[in-house]
């Protein structure tokens, strides 16, 4: 326990620019449909929960009863802290809170600040914790945003091709990048002084962790390329309740929006020009995991230089992954009436590349990626109101867990016997009537 890593949740703010909502009451835990945004934060962080050895949560005292109710109901084992302060006047600041917070709990780890008024549903923290873990230096995350107005508003950064940020800017009158710095922030430990330096008249916005350790230590930065929730004013809010409120399509990703057939095919080509053949390589590799590049370059036995130039090749079909897409998925997914999520078994970070690679990630509400079977995943499933997968089998264990969902399966050029309950389809352009 000793060495893993804290997560910090910076929840001390006041949210004026949400009142009267929010006098009495954290926005944080204010209803989005059936969601509260800390609920969707965490869920964001799921997969990596085996990595915190604690997770510490910093509000104000007026709010502090309502996130230690909020926290007795959660599945985390979640330590609420109070920064004492009762007017908005008197905030700390999330430098602040954070610095009060590592002397309160007295934390000595590494850790992983973020702040909940920002969710990034679809991001790898697991690949970005090893990243982090492994770097010499801390690190944060970037996000490509070309709305010039939202960096303004927020922070912008920009770094080298070592990916260590060269510099930043909060609330830029000028943004000299198209990344804009998300409020999320892996310290460490040796960083910790560092912080403490910062003047208290420069503790208010979290960014300032990152600029003091730019101009003082090594910052390293990943890029984040889905979708996001932020929350700041009444019309997000209103933004977030009505896409909340609507009802959730699950996809299933490889065989039913990506032909996971063609990219094997064009992974076959390549392979033989390193007399290899593929087929025998995904069998040899996904024996016991899920296949991945990382299993590529882990266990293939070729020459280094050979390997190295394979997986560019691999990388390079996967970065063009709009060819892998279906015809009836382009121009569709936007218009289905509801969220949209995908669900699919595999390797995180190559279900993430391949996602990315098709430029459509940013269209789906939540990703879910799994190493278990589909139907075990019943917290994500149950929000479903349409389900629709390729696999038959897929669809019959989830029939079987009593998922109130429409299932269908979509057959393509498929032909398989489907258990009954579990409309046959052939497009995604056959689903109707969503509600």
């Amino acid at each position: 326990m000793a060495d893993k890593t804290t997560l910090v949740i910076l929840a001390a703010g006041f949210a004026a620019r949400l009142e009267p909502r929010t006098l009495n009451f954290p926005k944080h835990l204010l209803s989005l449909g059936k969601e509260v945004l800390m609920d969707l934060l965490l869920d964001s962080l799921k997969g990596v929960r085996k990595e915190f050895g604690r997770t510490v949560l910093i509000t104000n005292e007026k709010y502090y009863p309502h996130f230690r109710k909020w926290a007795a109901t959660s599945p985390w084992d979640i330590e609420v802290y109070s920064d004492g302060v009762r007017r908005k006047e008197d905030k700390l600041g999330a430098v602040g809170d954070l610095i009060y917070v590592l002397d309160r709990a007295k934390i000595k780890t590494d850790f992983f600040a973020c702040t909940p008024d920002y969710v990034m549903e679809n991001f790898d923290f697991k690949n970005f914790i090893r990243f982090a873990k492994v770097s010499s230096c801390s690190a944060t995350i970037a996000k490509v945003e070309p709305d010039k107005g939202l960096i303004k508003a927020g922070s912008c950064l920009k770094f080298d091709k070592c990916s260590k940020v060269t510099h930043f800017e909060e609330k830029p009158k000028q943004p000299f990048s198209q990344y804009y710095g998300i409020p999320y922030y892996f310290i460490k430990r040796k960083d910790l002084e560092t912080i403490r330096e910062l003047p208290e008249k420069l503790r208010d916005n979290s960014g300032q962790l990152v600029k003091i350790l730019v101009e003082k230590s090594q910052v390293a930065c990943r890029v984040y390329e889905g979708l996001s929730i932020h929350l700041t004013t009444e019309r997000d809010y209103q933004v977030l309740v009505r896409r909340f409120s609507a009802p959730l399509i699950v996809l299933d990703f490889d065989g039913t929006i990506y032909d996971v057939e063609k990219l094997k095919h064009d992974f076959r080509a390549v392979s033989a020009k390193y007399d290899l053949e593929f087929d025998s390589v995904y069998r040899r590799l996904s024996k016991h995991k899920p296949f991945s590049l990382d299993l590529v370059e882990k266990y293939l036995k070729i020459p280094q230089k050979d390997k190295i130039s394979l997986i560019k090749k691999y990388r390079g079909l996967i970065s063009q992954g709009k060819k892998y897409l279906y015809p009836d998925v382009v121009g569709l997914i936007n218009k289905f009436p509801g969220r949209v999520a995908i669900l699919t078994y595999g390797d995180t970070s190559f279900q993430v590349e391949k996602l990315i690679g098709t430029g459509i990630s940013h269209l789906f509400d939540k990703v879910c990626i799994t190493q278990k079977e589909k139907h075990l995943c019943s917290d994500f499933l149950a929000k479903a109101k349409i389900i629709v997968d390729d696999s038959p089998v897929n669809l019959f264990n989830i029939k079987k867990r009593r998922c109130k969902a429409k299932l269908y399966f979509l057959a393509r050029n498929k032909q398989k016997l489907v258990p009954s309950g579990i409309k046959v389809i052939h497009t995604l352009k056959e689903i109707k009537n969503v509600s």
